[in-house]
């Protein structure tokens, strides 16, 4: 299959936060890789040096994005391997971040998170299962 390059993702954000949480939301663009958008609600409960916050999100990619990541052109389509091309679809994501304070400038953070892919991304040749469970381990320095 042809390789699939990077793209620089542009577009608009916004944050809302509350004493109920934080709404956030982006719409992004990717050159002709196509767009996505999404809508995030996360919140935050502190103890101590720790912090546990809960999250979940919805996001929005369109059929350019999908046909270009996921998508099997017919110059690159094989036995076992047919041609696809999609419609947009949707990704839905739950997940926790644990943050420990280390200082008051630096932080730890441990993300676990599962997201769920629909159709349009599962229903391609080149994509193994609906599922993706994640983990990632983070160290932020916050300069002043």
């Amino acid at each position: 299959m042809q390789n699939r390059n990077p793209a620089f993702w542009y577009g608009t954000a916004l944050a809302w936060k509350t004493g109920f949480g934080t709404l956030s939301a982006d719409y992004l663009l990717g050159g002709n890789r196509g767009e996505r958008a999404k809508i995030d609600y996360s919140r935050l409960f502190g103890f101590g040096k720790f912090s546990v916050e809960p999250y979940g999100s919805v996001e929005w990619f369109s059929n350019d994005y999908i046909n270009y990541y996921y998508g099997v052109r017919a110059s690159e389509a094989r036995a076992g391997r047919l041609e696809y091309t999609a419609s947009s679809a949707y990704a839905v994501s739950i997940g926790t971040r644990i943050n420990y304070s280390l200082t008051r400038k630096q932080k730890v953070t441990l993300d676990v998170a599962a997201k769920h892919f629909t159709d349009g991304i599962t229903e391609s040749p080149i994509v193994g299962r609906r599922y993706l469970p994640a983990l990632a381990l983070g160290y932020a320095y916050q300069f002043e």
